[in-house]
This record gives C-alpha cells, sequence and structure tokens, in this order.
C-alpha cells in the first residue's frame, strides 16, 4: 500500500528559457518507444497497473484533504485519499 502525499510549501524557482540543445546527459534515444507496444495490453509482455505503481481500475483518488505536516503523521491514511500537506 502506498500513499501520495504533496507538500505545497517552498515552491521551486521558475524554469528558464533552456533549449533541448542545452541539456546535458540526456540520452540519444530513450529505447521504451521502440518497445512500449510489447507491454501494452495483448502485447507479448504486458504489465498490469500494479507492476508500474498505478491503481488498478475502480481504484484512484476518491478524496482529497487539506492537512499539516502533524495531522498527516497522525492521520489514519486510506489509499484512495490525495493529502496535500499545507
Amino acid at each position: 500500500m502506498s500513499f501520495l502525499a504533496v507538500s505545497t510549501g517552498a515552491e521551486p524557482p521558475p524554469a528558464t528559457g533552456v533549449s533541448w540543445g542545452e541539456i546535458y546527459g540526456k540520452p540519444q534515444a530513450f529505447p521504451p518507444q521502440s518497445h512500449k507496444s510489447n507491454h501494452a495490453t495483448g502485447g507479448s509482455d504486458p504489465l498490469g497497473p500494479e507492476e508500474i505503481g498505478a491503481v488498478a481500475n475502480g481504484g484512484g483518488v476518491k478524496a482529497i484533504r487539506h492537512l499539516t505536516q502533524e495531522e498527516y503523521d497522525a492521520a489514519t491514511r486510506d489509499q484512495n485519499t490525495l493529502y496535500i500537506i499545507t
């Protein structure tokens, strides 16, 4: 079981204009594109939602709660609630 917590504290600085060519260390190719159909439903090696960390059909966020960090730490959490720590 996993939980998602989002902090609305300090915001990162806004992105500045950087061209694709100025990004260093990126791979020359992105291999998943060439074999993604293998992992699709009906492919030779399909992946289910639980295998990629997604919520299976019928799951998902059913509620959103805004909490302080202290409230979040003390809360009984549920997997279908998005917790936003403010």
